[in-house]
């Protein structure tokens, strides 16, 4: 049986710095495996925006299948995104990819032990940054992932 993919993927970003985010449109316009493309800018809008506060989660504004998400960012960092998303047990399927410039051993340490499922320093170059998209997206789009998150959630939080 071969690997197929399942479905295009909604695809949040969470990132600060305008050329990153332009990289990251373009490289991710090449890899043709998402669905739509959201970005937030710091981690307070990132907040919002999983809660619906400024958004409705809807064909415009959908819960993503993926988010990349970078450290360093104002108001709340990725650190406190992540910490929000363990507390939020409704959002732990999705997939949480860490971006960032900095490899400092305690980031990595610190990142994964809030729940992030992987963590890559930012590529130098932009096809660098094509072929971890690509690779990344393929992946999790491969993935065998429930349906429903909704039911999913209620079985773990009733194991808790």
């Amino acid at each position: 049986m071969s690997a197929r993919t399942k479905w295009p993927l909604h695809v949040l970003l969470a990132e600060d710095t305008e050329t990153d985010v332009q990289l990251f449109k373009m490289a991710i316009a090449r890899c043709g495996q998402i669905r739509s493309l959201h970005v937030v800018e710091d981690g307070e809008e990132f907040m919002e925006y999983m809660h619906g506060d400024r958004f409705s989660h809807d064909h415009d504004h959908p819960v993503p299948d993926i988010i990349f998400l970078d450290l360093k960012m104002p108001k709340q960092d990725g650190f406190d995104v992540l910490h929000w998303l363990r507390e939020h047990h409704e959002y732990w399927l999705i997939p949480k990819i860490v971006f960032s410039n900095s490899a400092h051993e305690l980031d990595v340490e610190r990142a994964y032990e809030l729940g992030a499922n992987v963590f890559f320093r930012k590529p130098t170059t932009f096809m660098e940054l094509v072929g971890l998209l690509k690779l990344t997206l393929q992946f999790w789009s491969r993935c065998e992932r429930p349906k429903r998150r909704s039911d999913l959630t209620a079985r773990a939080h009733s194991h808790y």
